[in-house]
C-alpha cells in the first residue's frame, strides 16, 4: 500500500498505519481494486509510555508475543529486524503500538521445502510496546496479518 508522507512525524506515522491506499490485481495481473483505508481515530484513550526495543526483545525471547508462526520463537540470534508498528486489523477495538520482530524461520523444522538460491523465510512476532502495567485484559489476537 501507499500513504501520504506529509506533515510532522506524528502525522506521517498515523498516515502510514491508518490512512493507506492499497492496489489489488486480478488473475490476469490487471488492476482490479483500489482501496483507501481511513481508520476512525476520533476517540483517544490517552498517552502511555512505551518500552524500549531491547525490553521488547527480552519479552519476545521469554515467550511473551503473538504470532501466526506455528513454531515457538527460535531464539534471539534469529532476529533480523525490529520495527514499531500499529496493528490495525479491522476487528480491533483499540489500536496500540507493537514491536514487530522479523525472525528467521527454519523451514525444514516446520515441514516446509527449503527455498532455492539460499533465500530465507521470516516470521513476524509481535510484542506490545505499551508498558505492561498499562495493559489490562489484553485481547486475544484473531491471527489476521498486518
Amino acid at each position: 500500500g501507499l500513504y501520504e508522507g506529509a506533515g510532522d512525524l506524528t502525522d506521517q506515522i498515523l498516515a502510514y498505519h491508518f490512512n493507506r491506499i492499497s492496489f489489488y490485481n486480478d488473475d490476469n495481473n490487471a488492476l482490479f481494486i483500489i482501496r483507501r483505508w481511513r481508520t476512525d481515530l476520533s476517540e483517544k484513550l490517552g498517552d502511555y509510555p512505551i518500552i524500549t526495543p531491547e525490553e521488547a526483545q527480552d519479552l519476545l525471547v521469554a515467550g511473551h508475543y503473538i504470532t501466526t508462526v506455528p513454531e515457538a520463537m527460535p531464539g534471539a540470534e534469529y532476529i533480523a529486524k525490529v520495527e514499531l508498528v500499529y496493528r490495525t486489523e479491522s476487528a480491533a477495538e483499540v489500536f496500540m503500538p507493537y514491536y514487530r520482530f522479523y525472525v528467521e524461520i527454519d523451514r525444514a523444522e516446520m515441514g516446509m521445502v527449503p527455498l532455492e538460491g539460499g533465500l530465507k523465510t521470516y516470521g513476524a512476532y509481535y510484542v506490545p510496546a505499551v508498558a505492561g502495567e498499562y495493559i489490562a485484559n489484553m485481547p486475544l489476537w484473531d491471527g489476521s496479518f498486518n
